[in-house]
């Protein structure tokens, strides 16, 4: 009798400190929100029970007697429990309160009846309450978030009915109902330790704390009932016997407290470890995407993420990817708007700005870091902790994003340095071959004007010409593929002009549109989309040597009585020059290879048309895109972008 009262009074002191500790976590992690006090009410509610069913029975323990009124405390939380739990339900599953009001006018009445000498009807509305809760939560999960609440309602109300049953099989003082009792607290505590349920979390060294506590209060239970037993048995010994014991704690008590410590400072030196090993092992990549990759993908497993997304700053930046398919990334421009002025940690569930909580919960994250360098923005890591809400390591993160952050903008220096010595290589390549184009031209173009003078000569003359007149326009016309490609290599080698004009970009590719029309002859249309009024800043020259060279490639690879298309349009800032064709397309292992000086798949071609292309795009400060296939697994898209002024 006595270990059953005694067990009682552990569970219900056990459950009333549990719950008024997850009591004040709920109510001091703000905002607090409507499902936070609910769920604030609720553990209140078992607080007030259990301390209520603790004091009573310490009283009746040492007076015999427990004063009436810690009775009427203990059946209002009775009744309350449930009518709470029930709203939250309701509320978590987005259904209508009405349900509510009503289950709280009920749990008045059944307060009532209990008063009344009608407990079982208290019992009954509580059990009845309870199902109801634990169906609504169950019916209703997808509206409970991904973070478990849902699940633990479910948990929560299947533990209250499985109570209400202990109460009717065993009665309302019995030890089981005081640890059924118990048992939601302590579901509860872990859902908030592992998932950060509605919000809340708790520090890895609660759980230590909270083991080593109960640990200490059974070991002083054994030492009070041995000394009991002692002093009994022999009658002496017992206080000496406990004072001993006590005083020997420390032998276990010291060592097991810095096995903890050294435990919780163990993991700190591996995370340690980790970012002086991860940005190490980053800096043997040299290209940046393969780095960005790299370093989202130790994060993302090391810290059992669902998913990262490290993206640097800019509309065309570089990204780093972990985890499942990601959210919407166009809305990384306005993320990275915000986090240019965001703080160094920004946490959706603690953010006071709606519109900034609402886009990190469309792109599917629940934490943005700011990645900063000198004082600039470089670019965001996003994180989906999922199915936890927090993370117990965001000192940890931030400083490896800082980290990150310089490792990021060493690779884009060597980046840009490497770019500068091919530019300087390139650079040196083409004066050369301009020497040696200078040299071809004079040992070639000279030669080639007498052969065709001859040739021109021997026209004049009717019996030759009209013997011989298919071989002379055979020679004309490959003396003139000669001089094209001898003219191609010098402005491929030449350096561009710098003199730079208002170029009308509008009427440039109409005429050179109406010209191949012209020459077409209606073999392969020709269709303009040109917007009026397109004024670029750049060298005219440049610019028609881009349409024309894609244009002639476009004209090369279409099928008779196939379509070229010719776009101009404007793009904020910057213009957009687009020719499409209806040919084969480009085969994916010759995408990287076209834009190559002298390759060409075709038996005549000098591979230099698409390398000018390139070059003259480059020269303007702009870039240059290429899609295909465009349609039906057919047709080339290339599209150039160059700054307006």
């Amino acid at each position: 009798m006595l270990l059953h009262e005694l067990l009682r009074l552990l569970s219900h002191a056990a459950g009333a400190t549990l719950a008024i500790f997850l009591c004040v976590l709920a109510w001091k992690q703000r905002p607090p929100g409507r499902s936070r006090t609910l769920l604030s009410g609720m553990l209140a509610a078992a607080a007030l029970w259990h301390g209520a069913r603790a004091a009573a029975l310490f009283q009746i323990a040492n007076v015999g007697l427990a004063p009436p009124w810690l009775d009427t405390l203990s059946r209002i939380a009775a009744a309350l429990f449930p009518s709470l739990l029930l709203h939250l339900a309701l509320l978590t599953a987005g259904r209508s309160e009405r349900w509510a009001a009503l289950g709280y006018l009920v749990s008045g009445a059944g307060l009532w009846a209990s008063h009344s000498g009608y407990a079982q009807l208290l019992w009954l509305y509580a059990g009845a309450a309870a199902g109801f809760a634990a169906a609504c939560a169950w019916k209703h999960a997808r509206h409970a978030g991904q973070f478990g609440e849902s699940r633990l309602l479910r948990i929560l109300a299947a533990l209250a009915v499985a109570g209400i049953a202990v109460a009717f099989l065993f009665g309302a003082d019995s030890a089981a109902l005081a640890l059924a009792a118990l048992l939601p607290l302590a579901v509860l505590l872990g859902f908030v330790y592992r998932r950060h349920v509605f919000g809340l979390s708790v520090s890895r060294r609660i759980p230590f704390a909270l083991t080593l506590g109960a640990t200490f209060a059974l070991y002083l239970f054994f030492v009070r009932r041995l000394a009991g037993f002692l002093e009994e048995e022999f009658e002496a010994f017992g206080a000496l016997t406990e004072a001993v014991l006590i005083l020997g704690a420390a032998w276990v008590w010291l060592p097991l407290y810095g096995w903890i410590n050294r435990f919780l400072q163990k993991r700190a030196r591996l995370f340690a470890d980790f970012s002086k090993r991860l940005i190490e092992d980053a800096a043997h990549i040299l290209d940046l995407p393969q780095r960005l990759d790299y370093l989202a993908g130790q994060v993302g497993r090391t810290f059992g993420l669902r998913r990262v997304l490290l993206a640097m700053a800019g509309e065309d930046g570089a990204r780093g990817r972990f985890g499942e398919a990601l959210g919407r990334e166009e809305l990384l421009a306005e993320l990275q708007a915000y986090a240019a002025a965001a703080p160094d940690v920004v946490q959706r569930d603690r953010l006071a700005d709606a519109h900034a909580r609402r886009l990190l919960e469309a792109a599917g994250f629940n934490y943005l870091f700011p990645l900063r360098y000198e004082g600039r923005l470089t670019g965001v890591l996003l994180l989906d902790t999922t199915p936890r809400r927090f993370l117990d390591d965001e000192t940890i993160l931030l400083g490896l994003c800082r980290q990150i952050s310089h490792s990021i903008e060493t690779c884009r220096l060597v980046e840009e340095k490497i770019n500068l010595e091919r530019a300087l290589a390139r650079q040196e390549h083409l004066a050369t071959l301009g020497k040696v184009a200078v040299t071809i031209a004079h040992e070639v173009k000279n030669p080639l004007s007498s052969v065709k003078t001859l040739v021109q000569l021997m026209r004049e003359d009717t019996e030759v010409s009209s013997r011989y007149a298919r071989d002379l326009d055979y020679i004309v016309g490959e003396v003139d593929r000669l001089n094209l490609t001898v003219q191609q290599l010098l402005t491929f080698s030449r350096p561009a002009p710098q003199q730079r004009e208002d170029v009308d970009v509008s009427r440039l590719v109409c005429e050179v549109g109406d010209m191949l029309a012209r020459a077409q002859a209606g073999a392969i249309r020709i269709e303009r989309r040109v917007a009026p009024g397109l004024v670029c800043r750049a060298g005219a020259e440049l610019i028609r040597q881009i349409v024309l060279n894609l244009a002639l490639n476009a004209l090369q690879v279409s099928p008779p009585g196939g379509r070229v298309t010719l776009e101009a349009s404007s793009a904020g800032d910057r213009i957009r020059i687009a020719v499409e064709d209806e040919g084969p397309g480009v085969p994916a292992e010759l995408r990287e290879k076209i834009f190559e000086p002298f390759f060409t798949t075709k038996q005549r071609g000098t591979g230099l048309g698409l390398a000018i292309v390139r070059n003259n795009v480059r020269q303007l400060g702009g870039e240059i895109r290429l899609e295909t296939p465009v349609c039906n697994g057919k047709g080339t898209r290339f599209e150039v972008v160059l700054p307006a002024r």
